[in-house]
C-alpha cells in the first residue's frame, strides 16, 4: 500500500470500510489470535487514509465509541473501564477470586493479589503470571487494565494465573509489548495522515477536535510518554526499542 501512488476513491472506501469492520469484530468479540489480524488490519487502516476522502473525524468517533471501539483506533479514545475482573487459580477446582478495578489499577496489582488468595509462595511467585482466558494473552504487569477491559454491563474480564517457565514468559512479553506498541504506533499514524490529509477549509475544525479531545482524556500525557524500561533491560534485540523511538517521533512531528 504504502508504494501505490493513487489509488480510485470508491475502491479506497470500501477498503476502509472493511477493514473498520473488521476491526471493531476483532474488539468486540476478541479470540486466540485475533490481536494479529487487529495489528495488520491496523496497519492497513492508516496506510489507506490519504486516498479516503470526505472522512469526518466527529462522525468517525461516534460511531466506534457506539461500538466500544474507539480506544483501540483514536489517539482520542476514552471509554470507562471495567469495574472488575475475575481471576481463576493455578488449580481449575479452586474458587476465582475477583479484584476491583479503579482507574489507576495496573495488572501488577491483581497479579500481587492473585498471589496472594491463591495462597503462592514467595519463592514461586516470579513465575506466575496472568493471561486472559478467552485470547491467551498475557498481561504485562506494569499496563493499566483500563487500557484493555472496557465497562460493560454483568460481563467482566477473566483472568487465569498461570505458572510459566522464565523463557517462556519472557518471550510473551516481549511479543505482547511489541504488539501494543505497533497499535499506539498505528493509532498516531492514523490521526497524523488523517490531519495531513484533511481539506484546508476543515483543518482548523479538525485541529480544535483533536486538541480538545486529548486534553480531556484521561490517557494524556501517559500513552506519550510510557516506555517498557523494564523489559528493555531483559530484551537483546532492539525491536521495542526501535518502535518506541518510531511512536514518540511521530508524536512530535
Amino acid at each position: 500500500m504504502i508504494y501505490l501512488t493513487d489509488i480510485p476513491p470508491q475502491f479506497a472506501h470500501a477498503i476502509f470500510n472493511y477493514v473498520l469492520g473488521l476491526l471493531i469484530s476483532m474488539v468486540r468479540s476478541p479470540i486466540d489470535g485475533s490481536q494479529e489480524l487487529f495489528i495488520s488490519g491496523l496497519t492497513l487502516f492508516w496506510q489507506i487514509i490519504p486516498y479516503v476522502h470526505g472522512l469526518v473525524l466527529k462522525d468517525l468517533k461516534q460511531i466506534l465509541r457506539k461500538e466500544q471501539a474507539e480506544m483501540m483506533i483514536l489517539i482520542t479514545g476514552n471509554i470507562p473501564s471495567t469495574k472488575k475482573v475475575v481471576i481463576h487459580g493455578p488449580d481449575a477446582s479452586q474458587i476465582p477470586t475477583q479484584s476491583i478495578i479503579s482507574e489507576d489499577t495496573q495488572f501488577s496489582n491483581i497479579l500481587q493479589e492473585a498471589l496472594e488468595f491463591f495462597g503462592i509462595p514467595e519463592s514461586k511467585r516470579d513465575r506466575y503470571h496472568l493471561i486472559d482466558i478467552k485470547t491467551q494473552q498475557i498481561r504485562i504487569p506494569d499496563t493499566y487494565v483500563r487500557d484493555f477491559y472496557f465497562f460493560r454491563r454483568n460481563i467482566y474480564p477473566q483472568l487465569s494465573l498461570v505458572h510459566m517457565d522464565v523463557k517462556q514468559s519472557q518471550r510473551q512479553l516481549e511479543q505482547a509489548s511489541i504488539y501494543l506498541k505497533t497499535i499506539e504506533l498505528s493509532k498516531v499514524l492514523f490521526a497524523r495522515y488523517l490531519l495531513e490529509n484533511t481539506p484546508v477549509n476543515q483543518i482548523q475544525n479538525c485541529v480544535t477536535f483533536f486538541y480538545d479531545e486529548i486534553i480531556k482524556s484521561p490517557f494524556f500525557p501517559r500513552k506519550q510518554l510510557e516506555s517498557d524500561f523494564n523489559l528493555y533491560k531483559i530484551i537483546l534485540n532492539k525491536e521495542l526499542f526501535n518502535l518506541d523511538m518510531l511512536h514518540k517521533y511521530n508524536w512530535y512531528v
